[in-house]
């Protein structure tokens, strides 16, 4: 664990329904599920927009009320005779999610049930689904799949290390933000989904093309399912297709059972050997046959790329591009853009504003003070030398001088460049 560790933001991603929900509407007053969310998240969350729907959820685009920032939440609603199991293994996984802090994963700000409704928040991140960017542009580089592989791989173990499985890693469950940097999401979601009424839309669920072997058998899941999974995804990264495909998920589950898949060598001509022998031992039917980790799988996979990573970003960043019209971070921050909260300042931005305030304190004192001192001082010392100067005047004064004649000599013996001439008097008379 650790050894493609960076700093990059946290992400949100699902896969969203693109036919029948606009990505980054408004509410919908005739929307159950958004009147349950906004009730049960009242003085929380303001509920602001819809970002899709999936087979089991709705996702919507929120501001945290105390924090002011963009949240995504993803809702399910329990029907009556929901699973109780499955729901008491998620919150049971929730409060380990908490505490998950990995770069490539999303951290849950809040996870809750109230009544049937199940909601957990989640960081809104600007960036597209794997999914779509295989869609749009078919097989990826090698370095590209390397180096993301590796990194969501990184985020798998640390997960593993706190015994949380993903158990449904797919190219739906990544988001690839703007910065070229892998993020998953969906943790344990799996937990309470996998046997639920589909009470949100009628869609049929999602084909098995990513899920392992005994998970399409018994459904018992393990730590290397998730690099099973993981494997399936970079076996469509790099070919353009899942490991498997067939008319039912039916049949696709039997072939990840019984069936090889193609080599990869046979697809593309330009995998290095040692690309294709990680993924194929990492898709091996037999559990015990794959890498004895999935940090192991990481290392196979993006060891060799890890020098140029800054390069490799920039590509997948390339790839990320800007988003369709459809997209949900682009539709999202038009239909917000009213109520978004502002952006505050950078810290350093902050920090030379207090810096600039406090020398601007600093002087107005400086100048006050200054301006004390020469009401106080000044005139102190003026009688000072008055004083003095009437002293020194009544010891030089002659018997026929004047005070004004002695004052000026006076003024002179104490101050040599004073040329004022003497008042008008009789001189000063000689002791003979």
């Amino acid at each position: 664990m650790g050894k493609f560790h960076s700093e990059i933001p946290p992400l949100f991603g699902h896969r969203l329904s693109q036919a029948t929900v606009p990505i980054g509407a408004a509410l919908d007053d005739t929307d159950p599920v958004a009147k349950e969310l906004i009730e049960a998240t009242t003085g929380k969350f303001d509920v602001i927009g819809v970002l899709g729907r999936s087979d089991f959820a709705s996702v919507y685009l929120a501001t945290d009320a105390f924090l002011k920032r963009q949240v995504a939440i993803k809702v399910i609603r329990l029907a009556a005779n929901e699973d109780r199991v499955a729901a008491d293994q998620f919150r049971r996984d929730s409060k380990l999610l908490g505490s998950l802090n990995h770069p490539h994963i999303v951290p849950a700000y809040r996870i809750k049930q109230v009544g049937r409704l199940v909601y957990f928040a989640m960081r809104y991140i600007d960036g597209r689904g794997l999914d779509r960017i295989l869609d749009e542009h078919g097989p990826l580089p090698i370095d590209v799949t390397r180096l993301l592989v590796g990194e969501i791989a990184d985020g798998l173990d640390l997960s593993h290390e706190y015994g949380i499985l993903h158990r449904d890693v797919k190219p739906a469950n990544i988001i690839i933000g703007r910065d070229g940097a892998p993020n998953v999401t969906d943790f344990g979601f799996a937990h309470i989904s996998r046997g639920l009424t589909r009470t949100i839309t009628a869609r049929a669920p999602s084909m098995p093309y990513y899920m392992s072997p005994e998970q399409c058998s018994d459904g018992v899941a393990a730590a290397a399912s998730d690099q099973y999974s993981l494997a399936a995804v970079a076996y469509h990264m790099l070919t353009g297709r899942p490991p498997f495909d067939a008319d039912s998920a039916v049949d696709v589950k039997r072939a990840h059972i019984t069936d090889r898949p193609v080599p990869l060598s046979d697809l593309r001509d330009d995998v290095p050997d040692a690309v294709g022998g990680a993924v194929h031992r990492a898709l091996s039917k037999n559990p015990a046959d794959r890498w004895p980790t999935i940090a192991a799988f990481a290392m196979a996979m993006a060891s060799d790329v890890m020098s140029n990573r800054s390069a490799i970003r920039t590509e997948i960043s390339a790839l990320v591009g800007t988003p369709p019209g459809t997209d949900a971070p682009a539709a999202a921050d038009a239909a917000v853009a009213a109520t978004a909260p502002k952006k505050r300042p950078p810290p350093q931005s902050r920090r030379a504003k207090r810096r600039a305030r406090r020398w601007r304190t600093l002087l107005f004192i400086m100048v006050a003070l200054a301006s004390v001192a020469a009401v106080v001082l000044v005139p102190r010392e003026l009688k000072q030398r008055a004083a003095a100067e009437r002293v020194a005047a009544r010891i030089l004064q002659g018997p026929g001088d004047s005070a004004a004649a002695a004052a000026a000599r006076a003024r002179r013996a104490a101050n040599p460049a004073d040329t004022r001439s003497d008042p008008v008097g009789p001189p000063p008379r000689v002791l003979g």
